[in-house]
């Protein structure tokens, strides 16, 4: 089953972590009339990254009271090294989020004074059965993480203040063992099925996390006294089966009894 997503639906999620990332610009960059700055989120060795996109509504709103016309500085400069998948049939390729992310940087720019030098590090994900074994290691369903933290080297020595990408899960995490190590921000709108990203503290996730939403499910479960749930799902799609397996796994301990039903 290929899971599609309306063009509206990125340009809405993009147009928001644009918002996000210029206004936490422009609380921490000083008003100059140089020449463009460089923009190095990494000047210090505890940036305050978080506080623009977790959902803290004191914190958020701390951030874009200091937006204001008055206070913008005149120009800031980012170096955006994206790292995404290109050719999948993932709805998070980059071939998928183009438009979207071309109209966030432009608006960006034109609302915020914030511009965007965005480097493409894009990688594909082979389905030759010909590979060795080696090269089939961390490659799963339209994701490879192997090429993802060979890409997030290349942002990272190319001195990119900030990283966005990989979705994929498997990715996410194997790109940002790395750019933890050397401090580098990273920003992603995918890697739902990590509970917790308390582990990369240079890491900003958008999206949601399965557990939080299976939580959810499972209060609202108890609360109307339903006891036995039937989960169907489609096997052929490997990010909706570990999530189903996920819920299930989160329930053995407790709540109502849990049956996993696949289609063809």
């Amino acid at each position: 089953m290929e899971i599609r997503c309306s063009p509206l639906d990125l340009l809405i999620f993009v147009c928001t972590f644009i918002y996000s990332l210029s206004l936490w610009a422009c609380e921490n960059t000083t008003s100059t009339t140089e020449e463009p700055t460089s923009f190095n989120l990494t000047a210090n060795g505890s940036v305050p990254i978080h506080a623009a996109f977790v959902p803290n509504v004191s914190a958020f709103q701390t951030v874009v009271g200091a937006a204001t016309q008055d206070s913008l500085p005149e120009v800031i400069r980012v170096r955006a090294g994206i790292v995404l998948t290109s050719g999948t049939t993932n709805p998070y390729d980059y071939d998928l989020l183009a438009p979207a992310l071309d109209v966030a940087f432009a608006r960006a720019q034109q609302v915020y004074n914030v511009f965007f030098e965005v480097h493409l590090y894009l990688y594909e994900v082979s389905l030759s059965s010909a590979l060795s074994p080696d090269a089939k290691l961390g490659r799963t369903q339209g994701c490879w993480m192997w090429n993802a933290t060979g890409q997030a080297a290349m942002a990272f020595n190319a001195s990119m203040d900030v990283m966005i990408g990989p979705a994929c899960t498997d990715d996410m995490r194997a790109a940002n063992e790395l750019l933890t190590y050397f401090a580098m921000p990273s920003v992603t709108g995918g890697g739902n099925l990590v509970d917790s990203t308390s582990g990369y503290p240079y890491l900003t996730r958008c999206s949601f996390n399965t557990l939080g939403i299976w939580m959810f499910l499972l209060d609202f479960t108890k609360r109307h006294g339903w006891i036995n749930i039937v989960l169907i799902y489609d096997s052929d799609s490997n990010d909706i089966a570990t999530e189903t397996q996920s819920l299930i796994t989160v329930n053995q301990s407790s709540g109502p009894s849990l049956c996993g039903c696949t289609t063809a």
